[in-house]
């Protein structure tokens, strides 16, 4: 229990605290709080209470003393939970079990390596490449699922029952390895192919057989001789009585009467007539000739007449110019051919590495025909899995044309079909898209960079002479030449400048205008016409401004001058006087004299 703290002194009123006391009382804060003797904050009294929060992102445990363990003790009611972090061995001890909540997991390395349960009684193992287990033995107790491939290294030891579904079993990979049988077979052993594959080899042979029913042979060869006899005539010896050598007379013999009758008057050797043996095994003991002159003779089967014929060596080559035979290619340094060609499903192949030349003489080409369709060329991939093919223009085309391989440096075809860059290319009157030739040059085309505006847009520079109706307000844009360069302000702008200028409008019709405070430097002159004089209207101010007084020039053609007075008042006018019986005209002004006396 670390030493916990207690007042030192306890002052009132007027006492004299000297540096005494206060050393006295820092001396005990300085013990609660030391490493050796301070609080140990167990939740005892007077040692502080429990730390439940340590604040900071890095914390040390321990002191670094050498060779010393650091333990972290979980203090529970009955049970406490204890790791330990073993200094010399460098790895943590855990004391009890560690459980990993839910789907959770321990990686190892990064994400993709790890352990942990995806669901409830499953324990999963991931690594993104392999996973190894290396021990002395390996015992797994349940069953194993192995959904892939599984590759043994060692030997393999099944003590059980072992069941292939399915699939094809191989047993070894080289002629050295065996396969042994420690138990009986208890099923047939049948071939998947019939007639395919055989028991045995010549130079591997089994032993013996042991056969307790029926041998189902289709043929014998009996110590390298084949028995070509019928049952029916292996049948015959049934019930021989001949001797060995009684039969031995027969050693061979397969000729009928009359190929027996043959040999009546034969004068030839057997040396003579080994000749004729098919297996050439006599042939070969004959000594050579090194030239063939014109008169020897070969023996041949005539298929036609029937026998065996001679036959000059000049006959021989005879038959070989015609059109139906062939020389011998290998030896001859020019060969030619008399007709087509036919590989008859081959290929032609050169030695290794080597190049294949197709040589034209002079102007001469190499031609691929067609048939039925258009001659091709196909160039495959080095697996020979797919290609690019490059055929003629059909019969329908009727042109012949060259086309020219690109000069330079190593490069790719353009496609009409790929999406390319072509770099520094130069098009000649190119046409896009219609049969209309690109006359511009690269710097006029260069004009359109950056440029936004729609067709619509880029149409109303057009001088053409259809004009819309649309309404303009104060914010609509107005396209104007500034110095050469065209560019885009505002009605408002425009009615801004019009408004403070002092341009002088000459002989222009006004259709109805609204003057506001008018101001004229010189005469108006008001005109309406050739047949009618020009006027002023006065609306009243009432009635919406219905009713208006309107000022009009006279029918005469003389010009007069009307003076209007230099002070205020009403004008005197000539009224029209109506009563029941007539309309006359009255004077207003000689009216009002005559009433004023």
């Amino acid at each position: 229990m670390g030493a916990t703290y207690s007042r030192q002194s306890s002052y009132t009123d007027g006492d004299t605290i000297t540096a005494a006391h206060t050393n006295n009382e820092f001396d005990q804060l300085l013990a609660a709080f030391a490493a050796s003797t301070g609080h140990t904050h167990d939740g005892t009294t007077a040692e502080g209470g429990p730390i439940t929060k340590l604040l900071g992102t890095s914390i040390t445990m321990g002191d670094g003393t050498a060779g010393t363990d650091i333990t972290v003790t979980f203090d529970g009611e009955s049970n406490d939970g204890v790791f330990k972090w073993m200094e010399d061995e460098d790895y943590f001890e855990f004391s009890d079990d560690i459980l990993i909540a839910a789907a959770e997991k321990l990686q190892f390395r990064d994400s993709a390596i790890y352990i942990n349960s995806s669901t409830d009684g499953q324990l999963d193992l991931v690594a993104d490449t392999e996973i190894q287990i290396a021990a002395t033995t390996i015992d797994i107790n349940g069953n194993a699922d192995i959904s892939g491939n599984l590759g043994i290294g060692g030997n393999l030891t099944v003590t059980g029952t072992t069941t292939f579904n399915g699939g094809t079993i191989t047993m070894g990979d080289a002629a050295t390895d065996n396969v042994v049988f420690g138990a009986d077979v208890n099923s047939s052993i049948i071939p998947n192919t019939d007639s395919t594959y055989d028991l045995g080899s010549s130079s591997q042979e089994w032993r013996d057989l042991y056969i307790d029913g029926t041998a189902y042979v289709d043929a014998i060869n009996y110590n390298g001789t084949a028995i070509s006899a019928t049952a029916a005539e292996l049948n015959i010896m049934d019930g021989v009585t001949a001797t060995t050598a009684e039969l031995n007379l027969m050693d061979g013999v397969t000729a009928t009467t009359a190929e027996l009758n043959i040999m009546d008057g034969v004068t030839a050797t057997a040396a003579e007539l080994n000749i004729l043996d098919a297996s050439g095994s006599t042939i070969g003991d004959l000594s050579e000739i090194s030239t063939i002159a014109n008169d020897d003779v070969f023996l041949a089967l005539d298929t036609s007449g029937g026998g065996i014929k001679k036959v000059s060596r000049s006959t021989v080559v005879s038959g070989l110019a015609t059109s139906s035979a062939i020389s011998n290619v290998a030896e001859d340094s020019t060969p030619q051919l008399g007709g087509n060609l036919d590989l008859n499903g081959n290929d032609i192949v050169t030695t290794s590495n080597a190049t294949l030349d197709l040589a034209p003489n002079g102007t001469g080409t190499v031609v691929v025909r067609g048939n039925t369709n258009s001659g091709a060329v196909v160039f495959n991939c080095e697996s020979n899995s797919h290609g690019q093919k490059v055929y003629g223009q059909p019969h329908s085309a009727g042109v012949t044309n060259t086309l020219m391989l690109p000069a330079g440096a190593n490069s790719t075809l353009v496609s009409l079909v790929s999406t390319d860059t072509l770099t520094n290319k130069t098009l000649t009157s190119p046409k896009i898209n219609e049969d209309v030739a690109v006359t511009s040059t690269a710097t006029e085309l260069n004009i359109l960079d950056g440029v936004t505006a729609t067709t619509a847009e880029i149409n109303l520079m057009d001088g053409g002479t259809s004009a819309g109706t649309t309404a303009v307000a104060g914010g609509d844009g107005i396209v104007t030449n500034d110095g050469g360069t065209m560019r885009q302000t505002t009605v408002d702008t425009f009615d801004t400048y019009l408004s403070a200028t002092t341009k002088t409008l000459t002989n222009k019709t006004l259709t109805t205008p609204t003057l506001t405070t008018p101001i004229a430097n010189a005469g108006v002159q008001l005109k309406n016409g050739a047949t009618s004089a020009g006027f002023l209207e006065f609306f009243e101010d009432s009635d919406n401004g219905t009713n208006k007084v309107t000022l009009i020039g006279p029918a005469s053609t003389a010009d007069i001058t009307l003076t209007l007075p230099s002070t205020a008042g009403t004008l005197a006018t000539t009224a029209v006087v109506t009563s029941t019986a007539t309309t006359v005209a009255q004077d207003e002004a000689t009216a009002l004299a005559i009433a004023l006396g």
